[in-house]
């Protein structure tokens, strides 16, 4: 979605959510779910701020802020 300040400051004060800073980690978690369409996120991790819940970092929820444009991410599944 296009850059909602109101909306991001809500998603990081709301929440418990904790950064993910290595691109080791964050590569971990799209090769576990693998359902992210092409346009989801389609910039090099340097160019995010991530974040996922600090109680489920192996969780499927994921956050990702653009850091030049500010458009925000969400992906999450449920089974």
């Amino acid at each position: 979605m296009k850059k909602n300040e109101d909306l991001q400051k809500r998603l990081l004060t709301m929440n418990r959510l904790q950064k993910v800073t290595q691109e080791k980690e964050f590569q971990k978690m799209i090769s576990r779910t693998g359902f992210e369409p092409k346009w989801f996120a389609p910039m090099p991790f340097a160019r995010y701020d991530v974040w996922v819940f600090s109680a489920a970092t192996d969780g499927n929820f994921r956050l990702l802020i653009d850091r030049e444009t500010g458009d925000i991410f969400l992906s999450d599944y449920l089974l």
